[in-house]
């Protein structure tokens, strides 16, 4: 008999198979006669999150029998379209320890009704995905979620994994790769928002809207980021990635 583990392990291979072979969604032919151009979008970090305070206690417990991990999904969105596009992009599951997080003291944050720690999560500085398109980048928006599993110590996932909140990600590639110099002034700052980005089928884009939305946009949260542009791509790369679709 399998064990829950095998099973889940199973069924996240059924849905990443599942995402190679389908067929990634079109822009249209209204994006055809655009230019192709390849950008790269770095993520740096996420400030002010309220955390569930249950998965901090996980952590916290002198046993060590569970570790907290975080990753980033990610998908476009096509503002004119109002619609996703493109796939769905997994970061890397990274350990959520000392080095890359950090609490504030006191407050009485809330996630979901339950009580929080409002702390800031660093990524690291590889963490980053890249996609070619024809779409006007003006159109086109990352809708960005932060996710939060429990594992045990084997990074097997416990049954807890919990979108905590997501960003809307403007993608303005005003400078390329090769000029990015790493330094906090290059970076942009996108508010987080509670909830999910599928929030964004019924209000689309509009950030006003998005905020009048009753506990919606987490105060003084943000996502810190860049979008660069990739100057020198060999044709036959993109030939290798499919349009729309990120890649990490």
């Amino acid at each position: 008999m399998a064990t829950p583990d095998a099973a889940m392990e199973k069924l996240a291979l059924r849905w990443s198979k599942l995402a190679r072979t389908s067929k990634i969604v079109p822009l249209g032919e209204a994006q055809e006669d655009g230019t192709d151009t390849m950008y790269q979008i770095q993520l740096s970090s996420l400030t002010k999150v309220p955390v569930p305070k249950s998965l901090l206690d996980k952590v916290d417990g002198s046993s060590k029998t569970y570790k907290l991990q975080m990753h980033i999904n990610a998908t476009l969105f096509h503002v004119k379209k109002g619609a996703f596009f493109g796939n769905t992009w997994t970061g890397k599951r990274e350990d959520v320890e000392g080095s890359n997080l950090t609490r504030e003291k006191g407050g009485d944050a809330r996630w979901n009704g339950k009580p929080a720690v409002v702390c800031s999560l660093q990524l690291p500085k590889s963490y980053a995905c890249i996609f070619h398109t024809k779409a006007n980048l003006a159109d086109v928006r990352l809708a960005a979620e932060l996710v939060l599993t429990v594992t045990d110590v084997r990074g097997e996932i416990r049954g807890e994994e919990y979108g905590i909140c997501w960003g809307l990600l403007p993608l303005v590639a005003t400078k390329t790769v090769a000029d990015f110099s790493k330094k906090a002034e290059d970076m942009t700052k996108a508010p987080l928002f509670a909830g999910t980005p599928r929030l964004l089928l019924f209000l689309g884009t509009d950030e006003s809207a998005l905020t009048k939305q009753k506990g919606a946009q987490l105060a003084g949260a943000a996502f810190k980021f860049v979008s660069l542009k990739q100057s020198k791509v060999d044709s036959g790369v993109l030939d290798l990635l499919n349009a729309n679709e990120l890649v990490g």
